[in-house]
């Protein structure tokens, strides 16, 4: 089933498939995995994959980064494995750091505007967060938090490619 709605998706025009597979053991699934993205890199081979926040699932996220290096994975989903990223920003950092640019580590999980700047400095060079609205017994999008998100990423990645290019020169 997965890997039909791989193939659907893929063939549907979207940039990217977040997915995330753990076996019994708590390890990754990468046949699963390879399988899964096998079949949607035939319909597209330009997708982006996201291995999800299973990775906080896991006794050992650093095991399971190391797994999907050897797998066709762009970024991680993460909250380090904690309710909330901004609680797991030290096993983000960690993450960031034996990642070493490899595999693009996303801090997500109870993200605000406040925090996108934490996540950043421990490391995450990408967050992903929910600007949802209930109302009136539907949920919509709140474009005033959207802005307020917007400006909040590009603010701390500035500063974080600032801080980066003053390291190197």
């Amino acid at each position: 089933m997965l890997v039909a709605q791989a193939r659907s998706l893929a063939r549907s025009g979207v940039h990217g498939l977040v997915l995330g597979a753990l076996d019994a053991s708590g390890a990754v699934d990468s046949l699963c995995l390879q399988e899964v993205t096998a079949a949607a890199f035939e319909v597209n081979p330009e997708l982006e994959i996201t291995f999800h926040r299973a990775i906080d699932e896991a006794t050992d996220p650093l095991a399971i980064l190391d797994s999907l290096f050897a797998l066709p994975v762009d970024r991680v989903l993460t909250s380090g494995g904690k309710e909330s990223a901004v609680d797991g920003l030290a096993m983000i950092g960690r993450l960031a750091m034996r990642s070493a640019g490899q595999i693009q580590i996303m801090a997500g999980g109870g993200m605000t505007a406040e925090a996108i700047a934490q996540a950043a400095a421990y490391g995450a060079s990408a967050v992903h967060f929910s600007a949802k609205q209930p109302w009136a017994r539907t949920i919509g999008v709140d474009g005033e938090m959207v802005g307020l998100l917007r400006h909040s990423v590009d603010r701390a990645m500035s500063a974080t490619a600032q801080l980066t290019s003053e390291e190197t020169s």
